[in-house]
């Protein structure tokens, strides 16, 4: 019942705001690595991002010598919640936990044990960082998100109803 009284357009707003902030994060790398003067822009989304990730550049794609703002795992978990959260705003499926949530202990246990297979010395294999962090994050997000969106709008309801009764009875 929660769901159902969710606003059309507030999950639209949510959900181009998640594409948009995607978009911001990775645009100065790649609009710099194509020559384009835009110093100041990746500087920001790279300091924007310092506090989540670690950012070495050797653990980080790069594009004629720019580097991601975020390492490469971190760059597949924040594709992987933007679109995740976009995708899961539509999507009307009534258990998606059910599919969401094992797909993404599977795959986090996948990344863990990739995590032991490198730190045996074994090669370095990024690119299975990168898909491991888009599918936990994108199928957690695509689980629950509709949910907590839901939840805060009854939240937000319920809190402006208070108010109402409260200033109505003043």
């Amino acid at each position: 019942p929660l769901r159902a009284r969710v606003p059309h357009w507030l999950r639209i707003i949510i959900a181009v705001l998640t594409i948009v902030l995607l978009i911001a994060t990775f645009a100065p790398v790649i609009l710099g690595g194509l020559g384009l003067p835009v110093e100041s822009w990746e500087t920001f989304t790279f300091q924007a991002c310092g506090p989540f990730c670690h950012q070495i550049a050797r653990r980080s794609f790069q594009l004629n010598h720019h580097v991601f703002p975020l390492c490469v795992r971190c760059t597949g978990m924040w594709i992987g919640i933007t679109v995740g959260i976009a995708i899961g705003l539509w999507l009307r499926l009534p258990k998606r936990w059910l599919v969401g949530i094992p797909i993404s202990l599977l795959a986090t246990f996948a990344s863990y044990w990739d995590h032991l297979r490198e730190e045996s010395g074994q090669a370095d294999w990024p690119l299975f960082r990168f898909y491991f962090g888009i599918i936990i994050f994108m199928s957690l997000c695509l689980a629950v998100s509709y949910d907590i969106l839901a939840l805060l709008c009854a939240i937000s309801r319920k809190i402006r109803a208070v108010l109402t009764h409260s200033t109505s009875r003043s």
